[in-house]
């Protein structure tokens, strides 16, 4: 369940990114949408995304965040539910319970919480 591979393949395809949140932002709410989400800034609230969320080195988070896969290099305290691979970068911090069919954390990377592996033969 625990991993780390410089060779694998990234969970978020970041070459098509279509919602963004940029590191000078500030948002309290619910986001709620389809497609690859990028957050840099600060967010507090609920992510739901039928897609997957890149989370930059710089981003602040307070959510529970269901996803399909989510790469993570920022701060995010909430749990995360993932159908396919959650990915802790080596400047990620989070504190929270995970559920995903993957879970790959780099050496570096800080996890507070629990993990729960679920079954997912789709996992990309």
């Amino acid at each position: 369940m625990f991993g780390s591979s410089k060779k694998a393949k990234a969970a978020v395809d970041t070459s098509n990114i279509e919602t963004l949140l940029g590191k000078s932002s500030e948002f309290k709410g619910t986001i709620s949408c389809a497609g690859t989400v990028r957050i840099d800034g600060v967010f507090e609230g609920q992510i739901t995304v039928n897609g997957d969320i890149l989370v930059g080195s710089e981003a602040k988070i307070v959510a529970d965040i269901s996803v399909h896969n989510i790469t993570i290099s920022g701060n995010i305290t909430g749990n995360i539910n993932a159908t396919g691979k959650i990915e802790l970068m080596e400047t990620a911090f989070v504190t929270g319970d995970v559920k995903a069919a993957a879970f790959v954390v780099e050496e570096g990377a800080v996890f507070n919480g629990r993990s729960e592996s679920i079954k997912n033969t789709q996992v990309q």
